[in-house]
């Protein structure tokens, strides 16, 4: 999490502006890092919109430049997990639950532990459901390069 609590008010303003994910060079990712706490998508939307350094990133919270970027580096790997962009990209597919807890366990790293107590279900069930959707989410990986390999066969 990006720790900025003793930085006074307006500072990050200096280092971003308004139309920040506009200017991100993956917009997929900037739409994912939305659903992310608000200091880590802050995190990832100061990085990638280059408007920010991780050493004035480091300057602004009082961290190692090398602890922002690995953070940075942990939450793009997150944003680009293929269970995360599925989850993202097709959320009608799934019940809610079972996007609920892909989304907390894959994107947000929650424990099993957290999420059996905070949906009232048995570490079991949160452990199936979780290799559910990794296999789930490869096999629609699969359809979606098969159609396209079809796509190229075609012509």
């Amino acid at each position: 999490m990006l720790a900025v609590n003793h930085v006074p008010n307006g500072v990050l303003d200096l280092c971003t502006n308004d139309d920040r994910v506009r200017r991100l060079r993956d917009p997929d990712l900037a739409r994912r890092a939305n659903l992310l706490p608000e200091r880590q998508r802050d995190l990832v939307h100061l990085v990638l919109s280059g408007n920010c350094t991780f050493r004035q990133l480091a300057a602004l919270t009082g961290e190692n430049p090398g602890t922002i970027c690995r953070r940075f580096g942990r939450l793009v790997r997150r944003l680009r997990d293929p269970v995360v962009i599925a989850l993202i990209d097709d959320p009608e597919e799934l019940s809610e639950l079972y996007r609920n807890v892909g989304l907390a366990r894959f994107l947000h790293g929650r424990s099993i532990a957290s999420l059996a107590g905070e949906h009232a279900r048995p570490a079991y069930e949160i452990r199936a459901i979780l290799a559910y959707l990794k296999t789930w989410a490869a096999m629609r990986k699969l359809r979606r390069l098969r159609a396209e390999s079809e796509c190229v066969s075609d012509r």
